[in-house]
């Protein structure tokens, strides 16, 4: 899904002796995650790495030892419902944010097996910003102070070149200044 702010998820559960769970009361829970970018073709590049920001950033925005903001836990939405006669049913999921980078929508289905043991099936969704995906790969980190070299890849979501495609770099640097603790 690219760019989606809804997704229609389809569920069916059916008895392993044969037919459909029909009828059966079901819950579906989702959220979104990050989701990691790699090509084997491309493993010494980094793609999809979130967004740049200009500015300044205290430490105590930081988690202990830790370089990203602190984030809230993703929300979770549950939708409850019954299954139609065959064990087939369709949920739609809305208020999906607007993502500036990879993400996965993680589903997860709650129902009850024929013995009323609680049984889960899980299935993630891909939810991508673009048609595209950029990757940013350094000749070296130490070569000069200053000159940086690198390489950039345009990809379509399998991973395959997209030849003649036009791209911007903008360069960002990053200073750590100590401070005293408790400043």
């Amino acid at each position: 899904m690219i760019n989606a702010s809804e997704a229609d998820v389809d569920l069916s559960v059916a008895y392993l002796s044969g037919g459909g769970a029909g009828n059966a009361p079901v819950k579906l829970r989702s959220r979104l995650q990050p989701k990691y970018v790699n090509f084997d073709d491309y493993e010494d590049f980094v793609f999809a790495n979130g967004t740049v920001k200009e500015g300044t950033v205290r430490r105590s925005d930081y988690e202990e030892n830790d370089e990203e903001p602190v984030r809230k836990k993703p929300a979770i939405q549950t939708h409850e419902l019954k299954l139609d006669k065959s064990g087939t049913g369709r949920v739609k999921i809305t208020k999906l944010p607007a993502v500036s980078s990879p993400q996965t929508l993680s589903t997860e289905l709650e129902f009850r097996d024929p013995n009323g043991q609680v049984q889960t099936v899980s299935q993630k969704i891909p939810l991508w910003p673009s048609k595209l995906i950029l990757g940013i790969k350094p000749d070296s980190w130490a070569a000069s102070k200053e000159i940086f070299r690198f390489h950039v890849a345009v990809l379509d979501l399998k991973g395959r070149p997209m030849p003649d495609k036009s791209v911007k770099v903008d360069l960002f640097g990053k200073n750590t200044i100590p401070t005293g603790k408790g400043s």
